[in-house]
Formats: structure tokens, C-alpha cells, sequence
């Protein structure tokens, strides 16, 4: 027969020794976290460094270093799935020791002021979920967002609009290294009256893959009974990769990669050559980034076949409102954008302006993102 209160003592004295456990055990993962969010800053500093080199093609390094960051970023499951359970098993234990020491302390009758003995112990149980919490999301942040602002996922260093937000970084310049270029490609649509019809695809063309932010894409169409004067495409661009399907791996950026932007009449496009002007505003900014391309016409097919003009279109000021873009300036700026304006919006994906069909709203399209 044990003594009942030497008992209390030495059930105390194990739940104090498993508490020390935890808090070492929280030192450990801390001091793992604390290595790895070093190796990370240093990563996330040489991509700034290369976002300025502007006079050399730097993708491929780019590309390698987000790779690399995603390498340190994700730990494996094995481990973590270990300390979480050991996490778990040490905190059930500590509980079951407070709440068996509460029953035997116990005498009858029940009286409300018996929750103020109870409140401590709640609080403390409190604590300790959120000290779980906390550890879950230093060790496992791909699954748990609440340290993302100290840790971001590998897929933000592709972000424009995160590094422009919270990077010291050129946006301009790392632009530039995504080599951005746009083609028409024709496809054949089908026959009408005898006659094959054919259409031309909008393809905006990234050597490499930068999203996160919202364009208005623009081109004059030819003189024809249309109610645009423009072929206008505009949306928020957010690349979404799906893991290797051979290696399960996740894929945190892409190469060459081609984004359709919309569609329209092949018939209504300029004959020879066409002007067209990209703007890219990333939500950290000010000012969009304005693109001129020159395409000129081949058999199938328009390219641009000298390089394009790329620099800070100051007279147009935009701020985000709401996940909402708000043109503050240089409204006269963007063709037909009293059509557009009330489809500024994040998250709507991409939409174009269709010259043979109502202009009421936006068509969306839903042509997939492919890398060729």
C-alpha cells in the first residue's frame, strides 16, 4: 500500500521531469530551425544579389538556387512524424498525471468555487497545445503557415509580388531575367461556308517561371466592324505545378514555360506586324512594368524578332485595395479599361475580351499552363 500523499509527490516529480523533456527537446528543434533558417537567409540574399546582374542571363542559376532553397526548406517526414509523436506521447502522459492527481485530491460534494482549483490546470493545458503548435510549424512550415513570413515556401521566391512586398529586390531586374516574351500561334478553329477558319492563340512565353502578380495585355486589332479597337487580356498570374509524376517530388519553379492568355480571330489581327504592351503590376509596387514587343508575321505563327523595350511606366499608379487593383493615374492609358476596371481583381485567374462576342464581361480562360 502506497502512501497516498507520497505518491501525489512522486506522480508530481514525473510530471516535472517530463516537462524538462519537452522544453529540451523544444531547445533541440529550436537550435535545428534556427541552422536552417540561416542557411535559408543566405540563399534568399544570393538571389537578391542576382536579381541586379541585369547584363547576364541568370535563369539557370536562379532556377538552381531556388532548388536549393527547397532542399534546406523541407524536412523529411520520417523525423518529423517522430518528434511529433514523441511530443504527443509526453504531453498525454503529463495530462493524465494532472487530471489523476485532481481525481484523488477530490472530495465530495461538488462546489463552484472547485473550477478556480480547475482553471490553472486548463490554462496550462492551453499553453501546451499552443507549444505543440508552434513546434509543428518549425518543424513542418510545407504543411503550416504560421511562420511563413520567417520561413517562406520555396514557391514565394518565384513570387514577384512577395520579394517586391518584403525583399529589398529589383522588380525590374528580376523580371528581366524571366526573359519574358509573347507569340500568336495559329490553330486551325474548323470550317464555316466552305472555308477553314483559324484562330490565334495569345502565348505568353517565360524562360522562367515568375508569377504572383497582375498584367493587361494589349494589341490593335485590324479595322474591322468590331465594338473593341483592342484585343484586351488582363489577370491575376498564379502558376500552380504539380508534383513529378514519376518521384512524387514537389516542383517549386519551371522552365519555358507557356501561359495562353486568350484567344481572338486570326483574320483580325494586323497584317505584317503588331504592336502589343504588357504590364505587369506587382502588388508591392507603385508603378507597373511596361513591355513593348514588335511581332511580325510568319506563316503560322507571330514572333517577335527583335528585342523588346522593358522599363517603370511612371505615369500610371495603381495601389491594391481589398484584393482589388485601383488605377490611382493613367487611366487613359490602358485601352478599354472602363470594360475591364470592375474585373481588377486577385485570384480571378486570367480573362480576355472576346472582339466577335458580347463585351458585357470577360471571357475566362481555361487553357492550361504547359512548358514546351
Amino acid at each position: 500500500m502506497f502512501d497516498t500523499s507520497a505518491y501525489n509527490l512522486v506522480i508530481l516529480s514525473l510530471a516535472g521531469g517530463l516537462i524538462s523533456l519537452l522544453g529540451s527537446v523544444g531547445i533541440f528543434v529550436s537550435l535545428i530551425i534556427q541552422r536552417r533558417v540561416e542557411r535559408l537567409q543566405e540563399i534568399l540574399e544570393e538571389l537578391v544579389d542576382l536579381s541586379y546582374q541585369t547584363e547576364q542571363n541568370l535563369t539557370s542559376n536562379i532556377y538552381r538556387l531556388i532548388q536549393k532553397y527547397q532542399m534546406y526548406y523541407i524536412l523529411p517526414h520520417g523525423p518529423s512524424k517522430t518528434i511529433m509523436r514523441y511530443l504527443d506521447f509526453t504531453m498525454a502522459l503529463v495530462i493524465i498525471s494532472w487530471l489523476g492527481l485532481l481525481i484523488l485530491t477530490f472530495k465530495p460534494p461538488f462546489q463552484y468555487r472547485v473550477l478556480l482549483h480547475v482553471l490553472p490546470i486548463l490554462g496550462s493545458l492551453s499553453l501546451m497545445i499552443y507549444y505543440r503548435k508552434l513546434l509543428q510549424n518549425a518543424i513542418n512550415p510545407l504543411e503550416n503557415q504560421m511562420l511563413n513570413a520567417i520561413i517562406p515556401p520555396p514557391v514565394q521566391l518565384r513570387s514577384v509580388s512577395f520579394l517586391s512586398r518584403y525583399v529589398n529586390v529589383s522588380v525590374r531586374s528580376l523580371l528581366q531575367q524571366a526573359r519574358l516574351r509573347v507569340v500568336f500561334r495559329k490553330v486551325k478553329r474548323g470550317k464555316s461556308s466552305g472555308q477553314t477558319c483559324y484562330d490565334a492563340e495569345i502565348v505568353l512565353k517565360e524562360e522562367l517561371s515568375f508569377d504572383d502578380f497582375f498584367y493587361y495585355f494589349s494589341f490593335p486589332l485590324q479595322k474591322k466592324p468590331h465594338t473593341l479597337k483592342h484585343f484586351v487580356a488582363f489577370g491575376h498570374l498564379q502558376l500552380l505545378f504539380p508534383p513529378d509524376p514519376v518521384t512524387g517530388k514537389p516542383v517549386p519553379v519551371g522552365r519555358n514555360v507557356n501561359i495562353t492568355l486568350g484567344w481572338c480571330n486570326w483574320g483580325d489581327l494586323p497584317p505584317v506586324e503588331v504592336e502589343a504592351r504588357l504590364l505587369i503590376f506587382p502588388l508591392g509596387e507603385k508603378h507597373p512594368i511596361a513591355y513593348r514587343f514588335k511581332l511580325l508575321e510568319e506563316k503560322s505563327y507571330y514572333a517577335p524578332q527583335t528585342d523588346y523595350t522593358m522599363a517603370v511606366d511612371r505615369g500610371i499608379m495603381f495601389t491594391v485595395d481589398d484584393g482589388h487593383i485601383v488605377i490611382i493615374e493613367g487611366e487613359e492609358r490602358l485601352p478599354a479599361y472602363e470594360l475591364a476596371k470592375d474585373w481588377f481583381q486577385l485570384n480571378l485567374g486570367r480573362r480576355y475580351f472576346d472582339p466577335e462576342i458580347s463585351q458585357k464581361e470577360p471571357v475566362e480562360c481555361t487553357t492550361e499552363v504547359y512548358i514546351k
